[in-house]
């Protein structure tokens, strides 16, 4: 193949293999993806989106608009069956223009309308603000950083200079294009995420076999917490910790808080905490506190330690036979830096928040740490940024729906965020209550299908709205006094149909709907 932009005729490369002339082809599969010789991924589009309309057939056999499958079931169908494919290598093509890439965008917009029994002629930003699916642009733009953070934790990986390396920065502002390198950067700026905060991991060069081996009691989880009082696992934990005589106790413990996050370790009356970034986990700062332990224990004068941890995922963490987690691995390195100077440790799991001394000693210590501003950049592992870049890519959508989302169901939805309310207890029930929401129903908009004028009310001759329906019919007045009750002045729609309306808690609002025959469940 011949990678070109320009405008030109296939040329003859004339390469040989064997005295046979290889022929050039102007598309090729590699790995999933289809390459053109301009790079503008149409061949791939093109079989992507027919992959994913066969796949959604699958929705619209188990589901209708008046019987079927429910809308998480539809949701999880599709995220499963359709959105795997649209997610596979899409950082790669989302440097295709906008008008190419649109062809996926009917894919995602099908699925959504399926899912939740939309009308045909809903806009298409609030489908997915009704589902809470955000757009593909911004799932891709997602999905990137994602990959830069994981590759950015290993230095060694193939890909790596080219994507942070300056000299192809420079050399992408000679060309006056962005790469994905280009791309990632501008993003994480925008979020203000440094890329200097993942912990790097650089491997071993000896086998997985030869790493060292903790020594890790878990006998203590055999009984499950729930299945005993306060006072029997205090004693159970208590008198398993006295069988360790000899050894020197050390208490560790991590904490996260609304306020920050943070962990500590209680050695003796040695008490040491410390603060963590805001968007370090739980998972984290256990194992920060674990190794921290450590470094203690390495400038100590003892022989014999115990540390007692009170989360189970980070000591199983430590028993993993290759770990990548960046952390765990810089702890197996410590351990073994340990044991090479005649010291020994020994990890047990203890419950946590029974009123064991020393783990509630290291519980408020790690609390009050949280409570303290982090002062000091700790590099942490990659995915403790995801949550970062979720958030960033919903304020985004946020920023988009407030500037320019879609008419009516912005005024009942202002805010972009799931609602309990959309999972009624049938599929009749959540597709009227879907369609009333974005104000787009059978019969306030048949007419666009129809090539009809605009739908007018029989009893008042005003425009037929859901508004319309639901507060200032006149000739509906007894149907709504009967079923709504009466409305206070000033109500609006958002009342109504909102999460915490009490007429779509109770049900009264589907009563209503089809009292009065109100088209809102068909669909043409």
């Amino acid at each position: 193949m011949h990678f070109c932009r320009r405008r030109c005729d296939d040329l003859a490369l004339g390469i040989k293999l064997y005295g046979q002339v290889i022929p050039t082809r102007p598309v090729a599969k590699f790995l999933g993806i289809y390459f053109d010789s301009r790079l503008t991924y149409k061949e791939h589009f093109r079989t992507l989106r027919e992959r994913c309309f066969k796949s959604l057939n699958v929705l619209k056999c188990v589901a209708r608009t008046s019987y079927g499958a429910d809308r998480r079931t539809l949701l999880l169908l599709y995220r499963s069956i359709v959105r795997s494919k649209l997610d596979y290598a899409s950082f790669v093509y989302d440097s295709a223009s906008q008008s190419s890439k649109k062809v996926l965008d009917a894919v995602h917009h099908a699925a959504i309308r399926v899912a939740t029994g939309a009308f045909r002629t809903s806009p298409s930003s609030s489908l997915l603000a009704e589902a809470h699916e955000p757009p593909l642009s911004l799932r891709r733009q997602m999905l990137g950083m994602r990959y830069a953070l994981k590759l950015r934790q290993f230095p060694t990986h193939p890909t790596y200079p080219y994507v942070f390396s300056t000299y192809y920065t420079r050399l992408d502002r000679a060309r006056q294009s962005l790469c994905f390198g280009a791309r990632m950067r501008g993003l994480f700026s925008a979020a203000n995420i440094g890329l200097r905060v993942v912990r790097r991991s650089w491997g071993t060069s000896s086998p997985p076999w030869k790493h060292a081996k903790p020594q890790v009691d878990l006998s203590l989880s055999e009984v499950k917490k729930d299945d005993l009082l306060p006072c029997e696992a205090r004693v159970r934990a208590l008198q398993h910790i006295v069988s360790y005589d000899g050894f020197n106790t050390v208490f560790t413990d991590g904490s996260k808080t609304p306020e920050g996050v943070g962990c500590a370790f209680i050695a003796g009356r040695d008490t040491r905490s410390f603060s963590l970034p805001s968007f370090a986990s739980v998972f984290s700062s256990e194992l920060v506190a674990i190794e921290k332990a450590l470094c203690f224990i390495e400038v100590s004068d003892g022989l014999s330690y115990l540390i007692l941890s009170d989360s189970l995922s980070s000591l199983l963490a430590l028993r993993s036979f290759n770990p990548v987690d960046p952390i765990v691995q810089d702890i197996l390195a410590r351990l073994q830096s340990v044991e090479q100077s005649g010291k020994f440790v020994q990890f047990c799991w203890i419950p946590s928040h029974v009123g064991i001394h020393g783990n509630e000693l290291a519980d408020a210590a790690a609390r009050r740490a949280a409570a303290a501003s982090c002062t000091r950049r700790l590099p942490l592992p990659a995915r403790d940024l995801y949550s970062a870049v979720r958030s960033f890519i919903l304020s985004e959508w946020q920023a988009e729906w407030s500037l320019r989302g879609g008419g009516k169901l912005r005024e009942v939805k202002p805010t972009l965020e799931p609602w309990r309310s959309c999972l009624q207890d049938n599929r009749s029930n959540e597709v009227i209550l879907c369609r009333l929401r974005i104000g787009h129903t059978y019969a306030t908009h048949g007419h666009l299908l129809r090539g009809d004028e605009q739908a007018i009310c029989n009893g008042c001759s005003a425009p037929l709205t859901v508004a319309h329906v639901l507060l200032s019919c006149p000739l509906l007045e007894p149907d709504r006094t009967r079923y709504l009750g009466r409305i206070a002045p000033g109500t609006t729609v958002r009342h109504l149909l909102g999460d915490e309306s009490p007429w779509v808690l109770s049900g009264n609002i589907f009563s209503f709907i089809r009292a009065v025959k109100f088209q809102a469940i068909y669909s043409t």
